[in-house]
């Protein structure tokens, strides 16, 4: 149930368009946090230890559980912000009225002091530590190094050492399967949608074997808890901005960056 719960609170970042078509009024800015990723894993706790599970409570119970723990949790929600994110069809929405949401603590926080989260249909608590702060700090100083150095090659390490750990512990376990395959040595790749197991599987051709590779289970060391955590924390980040900004004035959004006519700054 826990895992499960985790993994449908692992979120990506917040891609929008307000308007389509060719917009008037420029000229136009973009605003961006830089290093968005680093900056919420240092300047958050995130979990470590799961400390338990609860199934339809009243929001009101957590209140004191948040004081010194985390959540991740199922919940029922009438709110007229867009600003709980929504798995459809391959897409993230944010809808606003009444729906089921999963969220992570910044998402239970905001809706519960707004009072907008009207049921809790389970949530599991955990144990918080600073787990990304002196990581996050090395990798700062390096890129520094190597930027004085004009070390582009490091620099850039650096960066996806920065921005990429997130990810590593929401990856799921990659299954790969090896047959023979006489398709002439010619080399081929494609992915394939499943109808069996209605998941996306990649065929390669090579070398007279065919590999097939599809996602199964959770990766080794993975704590999908703490991948979930960053990106809503990095969701908010972005929705404080664009609160900032005038949401009207918002004219398109990607992660960590925002798009607003400069007579609106």
């Amino acid at each position: 149930h826990v895992i499960d719960l985790e993994r449908e609170a692992y979120i990506g970042g917040r891609c929008e368009c307000f308007y389509l078509g060719k917009i008037p009024g420029g000229p136009f800015v973009t605003l961006d946090v830089n290093a968005m990723y680093p900056t919420v894993m240092k300047n958050n706790k995130y979990p470590w230890k799961l400390a338990g599970y609860y199934e339809n409570k009243k929001p009101e119970f957590f209140t004191s559980k948040l004081i010194n723990l985390l959540i991740i949790a199922e919940i029922e929600v009438d709110t007229p912000d867009p600003v709980f994110a929504v798995k459809l069809k391959g897409k993230t929405i944010f809808p606003v009225g009444k729906f089921n949401c999963f969220v992570t603590t910044a998402g239970f926080k905001y809706g519960l002091k707004r009072r907008y989260i009207t049921k809790v249909i389970k949530a599991s608590v955990y144990m918080k530590a600073d787990l990304f702060s002196g990581y996050v700090d090395y990798f700062h100083d390096m890129r520094i190094k190597f930027k004085s150095e004009g070390n582009e090659m490091f620099l850039l390490l650096c960066k996806y050492m920065h921005n990429s750990l997130y990810g590593k512990f929401g990856q799921m376990k990659i299954v790969s399967e090896f047959e023979d395959f006489d398709n002439g040595g010619e080399y081929t790749r494609e992915d394939v949608y499943s109808m069996i197991t209605g998941k996306m599987v990649t065929i390669t051709h090579l070398m007279n074997q065919r590999l097939i590779q599809y996602q199964e289970g959770e990766g080794e060391n993975s704590n999908v808890a703490i991948a979930a955590h960053i990106t809503e924390n990095a969701r908010f980040v972005l929705w404080d901005l664009m609160k900032k900004a005038g949401l009207k004035n918002v004219l398109y959004c990607d992660t960590d960056s925002i798009k607003i006519r400069e007579k609106h700054l």
